[in-house]
C-alpha cells in the first residue's frame, strides 16, 4: 500500500483535486507497481497565511510578509 500527502492551497476545484488525485494514483501504479485499490492520496489543504518559504510568512497582502 501507498500513502501520499499532497498539501495544496485552498481554493482548488474539486474537478483539479480529482485530477491531483488521478495523476498520482498513476504515477504510483506505474512506478511501484501498486493496484490502484492499494494507494492512497490524502489532499491537505492549507489557507494563505498559514505557510512561509525561506523562513519568512506568505500573506494575501504583500506588506505583511516583511518584504525582502
Amino acid at each position: 500500500m501507498a500513502i501520499i500527502n499532497v498539501t495544496i492551497l485552498k481554493g482548488r476545484s474539486p474537478e483539479t483535486k480529482s485530477r491531483i488525485i488521478k495523476g498520482l494514483t498513476a504515477v504510483m501504479v506505474d512506478t511501484i507497481d501498486a493496484k490502484p485499490h492499494q494507494v492512497r492520496v490524502v489532499i491537505n489543504e492549507v489557507d494563505v497565511g498559514n505557510y512561509a518559504v525561506g523562513g519568512k510568512p506568505v500573506h494575501p497582502d504583500p506588506d505583511l510578509d516583511g518584504g525582502d
